[in-house]
């Protein structure tokens, strides 16, 4: 088997894992004002870029984003929650960015091989209240 063949049969494996994005509880994402338009869960939302940034460890919410993640579900029997390398990928979470709503940050981390969850693929999105974009 060439190294070409092996990548698409280990896509093709993991894709057909890869399971509904593992979200905090909808109650704990920001609910709308009354009277305000929710847009944040609109992917034609056309203002939504505006919203988007990337964090880098600066910024005041990088901590605790991080800290969110480590208590997500899957991590619950990792030693290193916050990296949940798995052995025979290397992977680990990677931070994909952020956006803001009108109550705070959302945070949005992937792990595309997590070895506590059978090495399936995991989406994790960590609100921060009242976070600076």
């Amino acid at each position: 088997m060439t190294e070409l063949e092996r990548e698409e049969a280990l896509s093709d494996f993991f894709r057909n894992r890869i399971r509904k994005s593992d979200l905090l509880r909808q109650d704990e994402l920001a609910a709308p004002t009354p009277g305000a338009i929710m847009t944040d869960r609109n992917p034609l939302d056309r203002n939504l870029h505006d919203r988007t940034f990337l964090m880098n460890p600066a910024h005041s919410d990088w901590h605790a984003a991080w800290e969110g993640l480590t208590r997500h579900d899957s991590n619950r029997e990792m030693a290193a929650k916050a990296r949940a390398m798995c052995p025979f990928s290397g992977e680990s979470w990677q931070y994909m960015g952020s956006y803001n709503n009108a109550r705070g940050n959302v945070h949005e981390f992937r792990h595309r091989h997590h070895p506590g969850m059978n090495g399936e693929r995991v989406n994790v999105r960590v609100f921060i209240q009242g976070g600076a974009a």
